[in-house]
């Protein structure tokens, strides 16, 4: 919008006021033409006002586009008059805290346009004088975008929040439920690498009831399990592990010595490296033959139907196992 320039245009008079005290000899100043110059440029908006009435002495273009108005919609017209506080203790407030200070700097405030439209705004207000009376010169940028951003931003991390705790909570029913199942379970339920020496990385607390050693055994020492099978099986084992993920299912017997110095006969369903063990126990290892005899009179407490549902509900879970060790009654 163009602007309406003049010789003796409040700007003008502004810049003398605060710059001279020497009589005005009509003609502009250098100084005073480069500060008209950037009132009427200037991409932030600016005005000059009366300070006790808000009378609206003059205001650049960039304002007047912001706010939607006509330049002679605004001259002579006060703030009040124009509807451009939301709030008008929210001028009082200022005027006061200018009479206290002088100044103010970076105000936050919200102004409403001729449309009705709220805009947010960082205001900066000086006192100068203008023909003798008081005045303020105020330049504000907008920041109506940013505030939306922020807003829109802080809804955003609400919601982030809120779907955070949810998924916490639900986490934490999960592992409840899992620790419930731990504590409740007969079985020991473990973890083991697909690769390498196979160490173990997850064993259940009641390992140390079924085998008498602590989880920290197990988990500590990656060859803790492999030295505690019967040393005839341990190369077979091994083997047996390594090609198990190929194979739909492998079924093997051997021995396991336990914590408490005896020995558990153990039955081994493998399938996609879920492990099923069912186990007697014996002061020491057995010889094959007095093994052969054990496994024909039940130590595999776990039926056939019984041991495939529990493969099959394990299939696909490449590091999950578990184990079952029955103690004699």
């Amino acid at each position: 919008m163009p602007s309406k320039s003049t010789k003796n245009s409040p700007s003008q008079r502004a810049v003398r006021g605060r710059t001279s005290t020497r009589p005005h000899s009509g003609k502009m100043k250098p100084k005073e033409d480069l500060f008209d110059k950037a009132f009427r440029l200037s991409p932030h908006p600016i005005g000059i006002t009366e300070l006790d009435t808000g009378r609206c002495l003059d205001i650049n273009d960039a304002c007047l586009q912001i706010y939607g108005f006509q330049r002679h919609e605004v001259i002579g017209k006060t703030t009040l008059m124009l509807g451009i506080w939301p709030d008008p203790q929210e001028r009082a407030k200022l005027i006061a805290r200018l009479r206290s200070e002088g100044s103010v700097r970076n105000a936050e405030v919200s102004m409403r346009m001729k449309n009705k439209d709220l805009r947010h705004f960082l205001i900066s207000t000086d006192l100068i004088t203008l023909n003798g009376k008081r005045c303020l010169l105020t330049i504000g940028s907008d920041i109506t975008e940013r505030k939306q951003a922020e807003g829109a931003l802080r809804e955003l991390n609400k919601l982030l929040e809120q779907r955070v705790a949810e998924r916490t909570a639900a986490l934490c029913t999960v592992q409840a439920r899992q620790q419930l199942l731990l504590q409740s379970t007969p079985m020991v339920l473990y973890a083991r690498r697909t690769t390498g020496d196979f160490s173990t990385t997850f064993i259940s607390e009641n390992v140390a009831e079924q085998l008498g050693y602590s989880p920290q055994d197990f988990v500590e020492h990656s060859d803790f399990w492999v030295t505690r099978l019967h040393p005839d099986d341990r190369a077979q084992v091994l083997a047996n592990l390594s090609t198990a993920l190929e194979q739909e299912r492998h079924v093997m017997n051997t021995d396991f010595a336990i914590g408490t110095g005896g020995i558990a006969g153990c039955t081994m369903r493998c399938a996609s490296f879920a492990i099923r063990l069912a186990c007697r126990l014996s002061s020491s290892f057995p010889d094959r033959h007095q093994q052969a005899q054990a496994s024909r009179g039940g130590i595999a407490s776990a039926s056939d139907e019984t041991g495939e549902a529990d493969l099959e509900t394990a299939h696909g879970a490449r590091t999950r196992t578990t184990t079952h060790c029955a103690r004699p009654a």
